[in-house]
């Protein structure tokens, strides 16, 4: 089910024949050091995390497949959290052939429109290791700024408020 889309790309929910995408996201060891995982994750690891993001992905919040609208290519996953009445997680994860094209931009835009409209009263929230330069450089670009510094964990608190 298609949850939102751009002339560019269309983010939409997951499905069993996404496996193979999955875990070629989470078992890439360049990819996972700059994530919550850390660590490059197995395959029935991954069967596990698509299996949840499949049933837990609604129309308000849930971990959507990034596709290229035009090749139908999968380009990475994008999520929102419900994390309190009061906050929502940003977070997404893009393949590393497409890193550098602008594709978590336009990701980000399209969720950041799609919570304004569907969650007009909440703060949006993300995280990032202090390393991913690229991801803070998102971030800025979406307008949300430092809200904390978790040195111990190397992390960087963000926060869009409205």
């Amino acid at each position: 089910m298609v949850i939102c889309e751009s002339n560019e790309i269309i983010l939409r929910t997951f499905c069993s024949n996404d496996f193979n995408f999955c875990y070629q996201l989470l078992s890439n060891p360049k990819i996972m050091k700059n994530t919550g995982f850390r660590l490059p994750q197995s395959k029935e690891e991954t069967r596990k995390y698509l299996n949840e993001w499949i049933d837990f992905s609604d129309h308000k919040f849930g971990k959507w497949l990034i596709e290229d609208r035009l090749s139908g290519e999968s380009i990475g996953w994008i999520m929102l959290k419900e994390m309190s009445d009061n906050f929502c997680e940003l977070g997404y994860m893009i393949s590393e052939n497409f890193w550098g094209m602008g594709y978590a931009t336009k990701a980000c835009n399209l969720i950041f429109k799609k919570f304004n409209l569907e969650q007009p009263n909440r703060i949006l929230t993300a995280r990032v290791d202090e390393n991913n330069k690229a991801s803070i450089n998102v971030l800025q670009k979406m307008g949300m700024v430092v809200s904390k510094i978790d040195e111990e964990n190397k992390m960087i608190f963000y926060e869009l408020k409205k």
